[in-house]
């Protein structure tokens, strides 16, 4: 098993841990390996083409996910067998958009 350690700014740290209360996940390693599994599963839809979205059943109405890693791999190869992004004013990636 290896060790894997990386510094993060305090609000990030802050942001990690406000999310793994209120998933009540427990540990980092909990919280890195339910993150793992989305992103790889993402990665593999985005590769067969599709789009990463959450969607509102009542109006039919979803919002997409994008990220510039989602533009890098589109069209590649599934890794398991199983967009752009723009900047805001906060200076952090505009991952979302709506239809």
């Amino acid at each position: 098993m290896q060790r894997i350690q990386f510094e993060v700014p305090e609000e990030r740290l802050t942001e990690l841990e406000r999310l793994m209360d209120s998933a009540k996940i427990r540990t980092k390693k909990e919280l890195l390996n339910n993150a793992l599994t989305f992103f790889e599963w993402a990665l593999d839809e985005v590769r067969k083409g599709h789009s990463i979205a959450s969607v509102d059943e009542k109006s039919g109405k979803y919002r997409e996910i994008m990220m510039p890693v989602f533009r890098n791999i589109a069209g590649t190869s599934p890794i398991s067998t199983n967009g752009g992004a723009t900047t805001a004013k906060s200076g952090r990636p505009d991952m979302v958009k709506s239809f």
